[in-house]
């Protein structure tokens, strides 16, 4: 049987490639949180006027 040797593997230093992936991805989070936030309010609004049977709103929005 053949001694099994393990060569050391370098992970390779952050690069402006790295830099520049962060920086869309941090973007793109921001993208999508604003969408959903309008997404949201939108629905928000739609529903505003549906109530139960002793008139209380369905829908509310809460607090952050």
């Amino acid at each position: 049987m053949k001694e099994a040797t393990c060569n050391s593997v370098q992970l390779p230093q952050k690069t402006i490639r790295d830099a520049l992936t962060e920086v869309l991805r941090e973007g793109a989070r921001k993208m999508l949180a604003q969408a959903t936030e309008a997404e949201v309010s939108d629905s928000i609004e739609r529903f505003r006027s549906v109530a139960d049977e002793k008139e209380h709103n369905g829908v509310r929005k809460l607090a952050a």
